[in-house]
């Protein structure tokens, strides 16, 4: 793994809520994050009950002082639109 000083500057999800039912409004997140250094990133969403629901970054490798942003469209890794319910975004770094 790359070694290197780290530092987790912000986690945030706009909104905060979503309801994933293609009528055009919330129907997805965007997850924002600021890191600076290099590490491996892997950023899942988890339902209420802590089930896997989608992985957004699997172990990518990141070189960065800047914000990243990626978008939650509110499927599942099957492409299926999730149920209405409580998520959480989880942001692991290995470093």
């Amino acid at each position: 793994s790359p070694i290197s000083t780290l530092i987790l500057q912000k986690l945030q999800a706009m909104p905060g809520v979503i309801t994933p039912n293609n009528d055009g409004a919330n129907d997805s997140a965007l997850l924002t994050y600021h890191i600076k250094g290099i590490t491996t990133v892997d950023l899942k969403v988890y339902d209420s009950s802590d089930i896997l629901v989608r992985t957004l970054i699997d172990s990518q490798v990141e070189s960065t002082d800047g914000i990243k942003k990626i978008v939650w469209d509110g499927k599942n890794d099957l492409n299926e639109i999730v149920a209405d319910g409580i998520y959480i975004a989880k942001l692991s770094l290995q470093f």
